[in-house]
């Protein structure tokens, strides 16, 4: 059967339901948040970077932004706060300042200042990303103040929302990669007169942008430094285990001990109920159409997923609960798709997961995990 994924799941979650290997509740299971990300693959060796598109990091884990969009359809400048604490939008959009969380810090215990979010996008404009939403300076008021200006005579509308969700990165492990001078060449790359030796300066610039570029993508930090709730301790093909950061701003909020992280392709472990947004298609695995349940009887997980869409909530749940045998783990199990307001939430281990409509659900899981949500019993 086609796989159709609707693009804006980031995570796709594993299933579990009742009858299927259930940890007992409080048992140290009921502290492992699991997560399936197709699109992510985890390579053993690959450097722990957000930059690096193969590279070993997780957004909203071990990866932080300055905030979290609410996927607000109609204000695009509706955010939860990340490592941002507030923030303040002036000159009709041109100006953005940002003060970050007082007791935010690295997992090394190093505080998150200014001057990381500075370096952050400094190695953005080395990845045409700060270019892209024509961010003009940076400047650092104090070591928790920080403020955004756009390029002079721009007027971009998404200025706000695509400063918001660049990675933020530890200064004391990037700078060194590109140079103390990296500041005066994002300025003489910016360069758009018609003087011909800052024409020059400029074409120059924007090589050597691009050559410190290659490094920041290829650094391989020695040991993951993270700023989210969770920092990186085991990486094997496929898998990843993350455990809490105790340095994290709202360490009090995490209730998860550790987080797998897997990445399964055309494989049956893949089994989860992705309702895409017309009710009569469903989403599953490539392949095998058939699996065998524990007790040896087969089903068809995506004939299963097809027919969740045309039935009720009281009907929905025995298929469930089948998908979940099929999958043969103890998965934290959750509707990603929720456009009927059926809500399959696994109440044996876990509780409080975000309701649909306020945009948390949209959101990677690790933001949930970060605000107080999904909460082991």
């Amino acid at each position: 059967m086609k796989k159709v994924l609707p693009l804006a799941l980031i995570a796709s979650l594993g299933v579990l339901a009742a009858g299927c290997g259930a940890s007992p509740t409080h048992s140290a299971a009921a502290q492992t948040f699991t997560t399936i990300d197709e699109a992510h693959g985890i390579t053993d060796g690959a450097p722990m970077n957000p930059f690096n598109t193969n590279g070993n990091s997780f957004m909203s884990f071990d990866v932080m932004q300055l905030g979290w969009f609410t996927n607000s359809a109609t204000n695009p400048n509706d955010f939860y706060p990340g490592l941002a604490k507030k923030w303040q939008i002036s000159d009709g959009g041109r100006t953005v300042t940002v003060w970050l969380q007082p007791n935010a810090k690295w997992s090394n215990g190093q505080p998150v200042t200014a001057q990381d979010v500075k370096a952050s996008m400094a190695a953005g404009f080395t990845q045409g990303n700060s270019q892209a939403f024509y961010l003009g300076s940076v400047k650092v008021i104090s070591p928790t103040e920080v403020q955004f200006t756009q390029v002079p005579g721009q007027n971009y509308n998404l200025f706000f929302n695509s400063l918001m969700q660049q990675p933020i990165i530890p200064a004391f492990e990037y700078d060194p990669i590109m140079g103390k001078n990296i500041w005066t060449i994002i300025d003489e790359s910016m360069y758009t007169g018609s003087n011909p030796a800052l024409k020059a300066l400029a074409t120059k610039a924007q090589t050597e942008l691009t050559n410190i570029g290659k490094s920041v993508v290829d650094y391989a930090p020695k040991t993951d430094i993270s700023a989210g709730p969770f920092l990186i301790k085991n990486l094997n093909p496929g898998e990843a285990l993350l455990v809490k950061n105790p340095d994290f701003y709202a360490a009090n909020k995490i209730h998860i001990k550790q987080v797998v992280f897997r990445n399964y392709t055309g494989n049956q472990r893949q089994l989860v109920y992705y309702p895409y947004s017309n009710k009569t298609e469903g989403n599953w695995v490539d392949s095998p159409q058939e699996i065998p349940l524990p007790n040896g009887k087969m089903v068809n997980p995506g004939q299963l997923t097809y027919d969740l869409n045309s039935l009720t909530a009281a009907q929905q749940r025995p298929i469930v609960q089948k998908l979940a045998l099929a999958t043969n783990e103890s998965l934290p199990m959750i509707t990603l798709w929720n456009y009927i307001n059926v809500q399959f939430i696994n109440t044996t281990r876990f509780t409080d997961f975000p309701v649909h409509n306020n945009g948390m659900l949209d959101n990677p899981p690790g933001v949930w995990i970060m605000s107080g949500y999904v909460q082991p019993k």
